[in-house]
């Protein structure tokens, strides 16, 4: 089941599981942004959506897990 965008979600990626499962939940956020009918709305959840994955990319490379 496809997750709604929680905004400003803080990440704590410390393991290869952590970041797979916070790159799902990312992928199922941005699926619902996509659905979004509202223009705006869809702007402000995609935006989320990148900000979370340069989050989670940037905790990763940080601890060699990428």
């Amino acid at each position: 089941m496809a997750q709604l965008v929680k905004f400003n979600r803080k990440w704590e990626i410390n393991t290869k599981e952590d970041y797979d499962a916070a790159m799902e939940i990312l992928a199922q956020n941005d699926f619902c942004a996509e659905m979004s009918d509202d223009f705006s709305v869809w702007q402000r959840e995609k935006e989320e959506v990148r900000h979370q994955r340069a989050m989670v990319n940037a905790q990763a490379k940080a601890k060699g897990i990428i």
